[in-house]
């Protein structure tokens, strides 16, 4: 993933990079896309205030991770299915 503040830049520096992807062996599509409308947002943690209360950098990770991408709440193994006949 690429990213910049400066538009032209960006399409410029995609384009090298679609470029040699196109010349990797393996790939099959490249395409390039680009979120004009992506909202960014700067995460500023006070690190002492969080370590007032214990929580470190891994601590807050592990949390937006969570919110973002979700977590498994359960598993159950696969059971076997009898057959009566």
């Amino acid at each position: 993933m690429l990213s910049s503040p400066n538009y032209k830049l960006l399409q410029k520096e995609g384009t090298k990079v679609e470029e040699a992807m196109n010349q990797t062996k393996g790939i099959v599509s490249v395409l390039k896309t680009w979120d004009m409308d992506k909202v960014v947002y700067n995460l500023d943690i006070d690190e002492v205030e969080a370590m007032n209360y214990g929580v470190n950098c891994s601590d807050v990770t592990a949390q937006i991770q969570m919110m973002l991408r979700g977590v498994p709440v359960a598993t159950f193994p696969k059971s076997k299915i009898k057959k009566s006949f």
